[in-house]
């Protein structure tokens, strides 16, 4: 922060100010001017302020990311729920067809139960035709 042309941080006093034979500074701006309590307060309260100013930006970036992000989810969640349709519908299709197979299978096997059933009729009767035949010679 600047103030009266001296550049002021929290962690010295004046990075313009005078300094002593031992390399010192002596606390005073470049006009021999001692910083106030007030002074060092408002160079305090400005590097807050400067600092929050630059929380509020990262936190709104950060927002924004957040926001991009949800509306990434949810365009993913989106397609997600058309493709569980799709593989819902699949299923019902592929469930009415083994339905139908299955009824299919269940007419063709009592067509043979009845063929079956027709053929030892026929054996039966060849079976007494060749008693007959073999009792009549």
């Amino acid at each position: 922060m600047v103030v009266g042309g001296v550049l002021w941080t929290p962690w010295r006093r004046c990075a313009g100010g005078s300094q002593n034979s031992r390399g010192q500074g002596s606390g005073e701006a470049q006009g021999g001017k001692k910083l106030s309590t007030e002074d060092i307060s408002l160079l305090y309260l400005g590097t807050i302020v400067n600092k929050l100013g630059g929380i509020r930006g990262e936190i709104a970036r950060l927002e924004q990311r957040m926001e991009e992000m949800n509306r990434r989810i949810d365009e993913t969640n989106n397609r997600i729920d058309a493709t569980n349709q799709r593989i819902d519908a699949l299923a019902d299709s592929l469930s009415r067809r083994i339905d139908e197979t299955n009824k299919r299978i269940d007419a063709l096997s009592a067509r043979i139960d009845d063929v079956q059933k027709t053929l030892l009729e026929i054996q039966r009767l060849l079976m007494e035709l060749l008693k007959t035949d073999t009792g009549r010679s």
